[in-house]
């Protein structure tokens, strides 16, 4: 899949798993802050991520890039 369709993909699931949600949510992100970017892999921006929660879902929600992988975490809260 190319990068865009990815993202309408993983966009639309992260709204129906929001919806879904009683708290809220976890999940690993491939980033783009790496040495080289495999073209298997969804490679995704903290702007660009954190933009789209705050504009479609909540502003309550953590970034974790502090265990070493060139991937993060994202722990999205639910009021």
């Amino acid at each position: 899949m190319s990068f865009d369709e990815m993202w309408n993909y993983f966009t639309k699931m992260i709204g129906l798993v929001f919806e879904k949600s009683n708290k809220g949510f976890a999940f690993n992100v491939m980033s783009k802050n790496v040495d080289w970017e495999r073209e298997d892999l969804f490679h995704v921006s903290l702007d660009l991520l954190s933009g789209f929660l705050c504009k479609n879902l909540t502003r309550d929600f953590v970034i974790r890039n502090d265990y070493g992988l060139y991937e993060y975490t994202v722990y999205v809260f639910k009021k």
